[in-house]
């Protein structure tokens, strides 16, 4: 078996899988068993954990809104983009009350 680092300086930096957020994915053991921050690390790693599924979602509308122009009827297809671009405010709206406590209309 050829082992190969993969940028990574020290091996426990990459789960079983070579995962990359292997480190975000451990943080939450090591905020609730250092608890060195109290719980301003858990909101800051639970604001970080938001907005990546935040920018995530942006992939997935992208791929959504590509096979709908390559299939689906062209009648459907503005109504289809208003719909995932109401679903991307209403997330971006819970992730700005999840940092600010306000809502932005």
């Amino acid at each position: 078996m050829v082992e190969v680092q993969v940028g990574a300086t020290d091996r426990r930096e990459l789960d079983p899988h070579g995962q990359k957020d292997a480190p975000l994915r451990r943080a939450p053991a090591d905020v609730v068993t250092a608890d060195s921050a109290g719980s301003f690390a858990a909101v800051h790693y639970a604001g970080i954990v938001h907005s990546q599924s935040y920018r995530r979602s942006f992939h997935i509308v992208g791929r959504r809104i590509m096979q709908a122009a390559e299939q689906g009827p062209e009648d459907e297809l503005f109504d289809y983009m208003v719909e995932l671009g109401r679903q991307q405010r209403a997330a971006w709206q819970r992730l700005d009350t999840f940092r600010f406590g306000d809502v932005i209309a």
